[in-house]
């Protein structure tokens, strides 16, 4: 389907029958890539490199309101989008 196709459709679509839907994850490990330091000194730290574990989710937008939020741990795949 040709893109201006697509959009003449979607404006056939009411707004309230729109659902806007987004996952997003986060691992408990995530640490800085970047940090601060005195003009002219090199910054140093510690990073942790053991994986742990990974938290993911999923929920879709309409009318201005979140609606079936799921929360679940691990990454986020085709199966699971589809259940």
């Amino acid at each position: 389907m040709l893109r201006n196709e697509f959009i003449e459709k979607v404006k056939q679509i009411s707004k309230e029958n729109l659902v806007f839907i987004d996952e997003s994850g986060i691992e408990d490990n995530a640490c800085r890539e970047y940090g601060w330091s005195i003009k002219g000194t090199r910054c140093y730290g510690n990073k942790a490199y053991q994986h742990k574990s990974r938290f993911s989710m999923i929920a879709g937008l309409c009318n201005n309101q979140i609606i079936a939020p799921v929360i679940f741990e691990g990454n986020c795949n085709k199966a699971i989008f589809t259940t």
